[in-house]
C-alpha cells in the first residue's frame, strides 16, 4: 500500500506513514510517535550545467514529534563532471560517496538506526530513532 499523504510504500498493515507519520487507516488513534524518521536528500547549492558538475551536499530530513527538522548535514562539496546527472551526484567518485558515508556516520553517532529501507535514489537512506 501507499501513504495517502506522501506516496511513500508501507506494509499492508501500517497504521502511519514512516516518512510522513499521517494516520492510514480510519479510526487510528492519533498518539504521541515512538519513533522519529529520517532520510538522506541531495542538496544541491550551486550547478553551471551539468557537464561541469555541480556543489551540493548531503542532508538528513526528519519527521518527529514536533514536525519537520534537519537532521544534520554535510559540508558543501563539488561534484566532478562524468559522475553528476541533473537529478543530483551519480556516486561515482570517491568525494561523493566519502561525503555520504560521513552523512551516514553523523546519523548514526545521533542515535539514528538504518530502516533498511531507501527512497527513488540511490543516496536516500532512512532512519529511524526512538523518541526521547
Amino acid at each position: 500500500m501507499f501513504c495517502s499523504n506522501c506516496g511513500t510504500q508501507l506494509p499492508d498493515d501500517a497504521n502511519f506513514c514512516l516518512k510522513c507519520g499521517k494516520p492510514q487507516r480510519a479510526g487510528v488513534q492519533i498518539a504521541e510517535p515512538q519513533w522519529e524518521t529520517c532520510e538522506i536528500h541531495w542538496g544541491e547549492e550551486w550547478c553551471s550545467n551539468w557537464w561541469g558538475g555541480a556543489k551540493g551536499c548531503f542532508w538528513a530530513e526528519a519527521v518527529g514529534p514536533s514536525g519537520v527538522y534537519n537532521a544534520g548535514r554535510t559540508e558543501t562539496f563539488h561534484v566532478p563532471h562524468g559522475a553528476y546527472s541533473p537529478s543530483g551526484p551519480l556516486g561515482k567518485d570517491s568525494q561523493t560517496a566519502s561525503m555520504h558515508r560521513a552523512m551516514i556516520a553523523q546519523l548514526t553517532k545521533d542515535g539514528w538506526e538504518s530502516l533498511g529501507s531507501k527512497g527513488p535514489a540511490w543516496w536516500s537512506y532512512r532512519f529511524r530513532r526512538r523518541v526521547k
